[in-house]
């Protein structure tokens, strides 16, 4: 570490001098903290790295702003009270940006499926919804749901999924390749 002593009064210092190595340190000693906020806050990951750069965009503009004036102030107060602010902006982005779309709506062709913009579903998301839709044409309702299982629980064994459906590993097994294969096939130069 590149600062005169590693307690957090001399950190800022080095940050206000713009030390280095200063402000890498303090991104290390408080990032999980911002992040853990902005989780909390029930931000997704994609919203918690641009509400992070904009936390630590403020700390650099107003690091020389922040004294320890008062007994019990703290600078982790102070970095929530900005993180608080920054995500209250983003959230006011948010509804901004909806408020000015609102009325567009995507109607499916076929189906007339009404997908709102503040549905907050990624475009895999729905690639993957339209995907399942189109598999079930082929496969049991039950297959699509053991492959779905499959590919969204984490840590499971094909035992184990298969228990909840009442079938062997092998047959969980068998699905899920049944399926792949169809979807290589079938698609595999679209995805």
């Amino acid at each position: 570490m590149n600062y005169d002593s590693s307690t957090p009064s001399s950190l800022l210092v080095q940050c206000r001098k713009n030390a280095k190595g200063s402000w890498e340190t303090l991104s290390t000693l408080y990032g999980k903290l911002i992040w853990h906020w902005c989780r909390t806050a029930g931000l997704s990951e994609t919203d918690c790295d641009e509400v992070y750069q904009e936390v630590f965009l403020s700390v650099i503009r107003h690091i020389h702003s922040f004294h320890k004036n008062k007994p019990g102030q703290k600078f982790r107060g102070w970095l929530k009270s900005i993180t608080t602010s920054r995500i209250s902006d983003f959230y006011r982005k948010q509804k901004k940006v909806s408020q000015l779309i609102g009325e567009i709506r995507y109607h499916h062709p076929l189906e007339r499926e009404i997908i709102l913009p503040d549905d907050e579903v990624t475009e895999k998301t729905l690639l993957y919804r339209q995907l399942m839709k189109i598999l079930r044409k082929d496969f049991s309702e039950r297959d699509i749901e053991v492959f779905k299982r499959v590919r969204t629980s984490t840590g499971l064994t094909s035992r184990e999924i298969g228990e909840e459906f009442g079938l062997t590993a092998a047959t969980v097994r068998q699905i899920v390749y049944r399926i792949q294969k169809q979807i290589r096939e079938e698609f595999g130069d679209v995805l």
